[in-house]
């Protein structure tokens, strides 16, 4: 992500907040013209940067003479953080933004809490970084049609970013009278005792006026960027890569703004969950007893899609903890997100390898069902798939010298307690349970690019 401010109040908290966010890489943060002159914001930035002993690249875009809003005396006196002397950048926004999108192997989310002038004049320079933005995220109270004071600020900036076809998420407050940093909000971010949520505190503790309105504009911009699904949007017929926010749950948009103040913000997308369950009195004792060890050594991505898969799999099987465990580093090789993949299995229609199958959903998203996991019609069965991602192809297959042992244990089962047995069924439930906490998807498969 790189970051577009024009230093007001309310962008001070939404960069504090984008900042607690540990999982986020901010290339750089800029300056632009706005509620106060862009050497203005980058001294406040600064200050906040310092203040919370964050290393992160700034400069400062060129300034619009005509532009001084009446709130401009009270940013001047906001406190951003300890404050320190005034410094120019070495290198103008225009350039620092530049550079970033030039060295950044895959396509930046670009977020303007203020007016366009510094991706315009990007993009004015270098008209072929369109392509390495993958969305803009931009605080407007209007689209269409066309208004308000980040707009205002800058029209010519504006009317270039919108005619571009930059991918626009618009975020407006929708002007509700909760969206309000009131003396009760303010008292639960004073009880949050992270950094980020100190820094604001103390920043409205010593201000004079406080009767000037604290309204929560730009803040409401890292809630949507963690969970846009909770924001109803309104896409332009003619316009359809812009698209503004309609609606929104006002009090849980505040409730998650503490949260990820005080770091407990939840990132995952589940569907029914809040946040996965890792609780052990959740689970049965055989699962519990290996839980931390496997959260811990292979992350909370693969328990959550191990766990699907053995209530969607009705009991707990090797091969089908294998194609989650294969799913998982499939992803991770082709850098894909969950249900943009396809799958072509090579684990035939018949237990016990097509259990397989089951593994590949929960840690994929691709389904039977959508579609998106075909099975392979040669004839050869084995412990392999094809994944594919935006036009990349990796093969992984279980190792030969692993499916051999597995295929050992499970004829041992039948031959010592007869062929889906309570014995057996227990024996292949131990052997789950072992190989999910023993086999690591780094070390198991072999991997080979496919044309």
């Amino acid at each position: 992500m790189i970051i577009d401010t024009d230093a007001a109040s309310d962008d001070f908290r939404a960069i504090t907040m984008f900042l607690a966010i540990k999982e986020l890489d901010i290339k750089a943060i800029t300056t632009s013209d706005g509620a106060l002159t862009p050497n203005e914001g980058l001294t406040k930035l600064r200050s906040l940067l310092f203040s919370l002993n964050r290393n992160i690249e700034t400069a400062a875009g060129n300034e619009i003479p005509t532009n001084n809003p009446e709130w401009r005396g009270f940013c001047q006196k906001f406190s951003w953080g300890k404050e320190l002397s005034p410094q120019k950048s070495t290198i103008s926004a225009a350039e620092l933004i530049i550079q970033k999108l030039e060295k950044s192997e895959k396509p930046l989310i670009i977020v303007c809490l203020g007016a366009f002038t510094n991706l315009y004049e990007v993009l004015k320079q270098k008209p072929s970084l369109e392509s390495k933005i993958k969305k803009v995220i931009w605080y407007n109270g209007a689209l269409n049609p066309l208004s308000d004071v980040n707009y205002e600020t800058d029209k010519i900036a504006a009317n270039f970013i919108l005619n571009s076809n930059l991918i626009v998420d618009v975020v407006t407050n929708k002007e509700k009278k909760e969206m309000v940093l009131d003396e009760s909000m303010l008292l639960k971010i004073k009880e949050i005792k992270t950094p980020f949520a100190q820094i604001i505190y103390g920043s409205y503790s010593v201000l004079e006026n406080k009767t000037h309105p604290q309204i929560l504009w730009d803040d409401i911009i890292p809630v949507y960027f963690l969970y846009s699904e909770w924001f109803d949007m309104e896409v332009l017929r003619k316009k359809p890569n812009q698209s503004i926010v309609i609606d929104f749950p006002a009090e849980e948009v505040k409730k998650m703004m503490l949260r990820i103040l005080s770091q407990t913000y939840f990132l995952e997308k589940n569907i029914v969950f809040e946040t996965f369950p890792t609780d052990k009195n959740v689970f049965l004792h055989d699962v519990a007893e290996i839980s931390d060890f496997v959260i811990e050594k292979y992350g909370k991505d693969e328990w959550k899609a191990i766990i699907l898969t053995n209530e969607l799999h009705r009991h707990l099987g090797v091969y089908s903890i294998i194609g989650a465990k294969m799913g998982m580093k499939a992803r991770e090789i082709l850098n894909a997100e969950i249900d943009r993949i396809e799958v072509l299995s090579f684990a035939g229609s018949k237990p016990p390898l097509s259990c397989m199958l089951d593994g590949f959903q929960s840690s994929t998203g691709a389904t039977l069902g959508f579609g998106t996991i075909s099975l392979s019609t040669t004839s050869s069965v084995l412990p392999s798939a094809i994944f594919s991602y935006k036009g990349k192809k990796v093969k992984l297959t279980l190792k030969s010298k692993i499916h051999k042992e597995i295929e050992n244990n499970l004829t041992e089962g039948i031959l010592k307690y007869g062929n889906l047995t309570s014995g057996y069924w227990k024996l292949v439930r131990e052997n789950a349970l072992f190989y999910w906490k023993n086999l690591n998807r780094n070390e198991i498969f072999e991997i080979e690019e496919v044309k």
